[in-house]
């Protein structure tokens, strides 16, 4: 045998080493578990995703801190659903809600441009400032009556 039959013969068992390490590595089922999971279809649009698994087990409501408790003028906010997340495509026609993430800013410039967005076009923010940088400080104040408006 020469050596690119031998090279070939490696490459190929190779790949496959890596293919069902991978596979074993998904983490869906732990060996020697049964799958007892629940399946979601993808979203429209998205044929080829593959569904979502949820194997965690249900989490009681009461003990979610916070879970539906808080005022907000669009309602109650829902107990969590077990489960890994759906990804939503679009929201309900005929509403016009929007809402916005921002992650904390390093840029105290950039957090007070969002803040006075927020302000101006009353669109809800939600806002996850870390306490590391310091760009939040000058808009503490500014903030506080936004968080109370929900």
């Amino acid at each position: 045998m020469n050596a690119d039959v031998d090279r070939r013969r490696f490459l190929a068992f190779l790949g496959a080493a890596v293919a069902a390490a991978m596979t074993a590595c998904r983490g869906d089922v732990l060996p020697g578990e049964a799958a007892a999971s629940t399946r979601v279809r993808a979203a429209p649009g998205r044929a080829h995703a593959d569904p979502v698994v949820a194997d965690a087990p249900p989490v009681p409501a009461a003990s979610v801190v916070g879970a539906g408790s808080g005022p907000s003028r669009h309602g109650a906010i829902a107990p969590p659903v077990p489960g890994r997340p759906v990804v939503v495509q679009e929201g309900p026609r005929g509403t016009r809600l929007v809402a916005l993430t921002i992650d904390d800013g390093t840029s105290a410039e950039c957090v007070d441009r969002y803040v006075a967005f927020a302000q101006r076009s009353g669109i809800p923010i939600t806002f996850s400032p870390n306490g590391i940088n310091p760009g939040w400080d000058m808009v503490a104040g500014r903030l506080q009556p936004l968080v109370g408006t929900g």
